[in-house]
């Protein structure tokens, strides 16, 4: 299998003051882990010894994170380790209130549906450290973000709101609308 599946291509990265004060580097870390936790299970490279998966590792990494894992201290022996470092070295300390003030400022942009934005203001909580006020905080993020004045104005209206409700009347209102302007379409032509 290995053969047919070409592995990632190597992680370069620019580790610079901004990439690291906003945490871009660590995201492309994130990224390529998960691509190369991929190749890993597609071609069973846990069935080779623990030495092989790191070699392959070293090799799949590329220079500059070969260079990274050279000047550890303490010399990691096993794929665990060597990810466990470099998660270690790329990850930043995250400010939570720099992650909340993201999310509380993410608007709906004109090209984005409401799934598209929730979608966004979903990945945008993950880092927040809402605990159980997760939903509720993206239901009035989408409140207050949606570029709809009547969308906004219905949801408001609206006795214990949740999420899932939010998303199922701004689904309802947007169909509605469609339906709506083909009908005034139609109603033009036909007069």
């Amino acid at each position: 299998m290995e053969s047919v599946l070409s592995p990632p291509s190597s992680f370069n990265f620019d580790e610079n003051v901004i990439n690291t004060a906003t945490g871009n580097t660590f995201q492309a870390w994130e990224k390529w882990k998960k691509g190369f936790q991929i190749y890993y299970k597609a071609c069973e490279l846990q069935k080779k010894t623990s030495e092989s998966q790191m070699n392959i590792l070293l090799h799949v990494i590329g220079e500059q994170c070969r260079d990274i894992v050279d000047q550890f201290k303490e010399k990691c022996t096993t794929l665990e380790g060597v990810i466990k470092k470099l998660d270690e070295h790329f990850k930043t300390k995250k400010n939570v209130t720099v992650e909340r003030h993201r999310f509380f400022t993410r608007e709906q942009k004109e090209y984005e549906s409401i799934d598209q934005y929730v979608f966004e203001l979903r990945k945008l909580a993950q880092s927040c450290e809402f605990g159980e006020l997760y939903d509720g905080l993206i239901k009035d993020r989408l409140i207050c973000g949606v570029t709809s004045a009547a969308i906004r104005e219905r949801l408001l209206r609206e006795d214990d709101l949740t999420l899932n409700k939010a998303l199922e009347l701004c689904r309802a209102a947007i169909v509605s609308r469609m339906y709506s302007e083909d009908i005034r379409r139609e109603k033009n032509v036909n007069e």
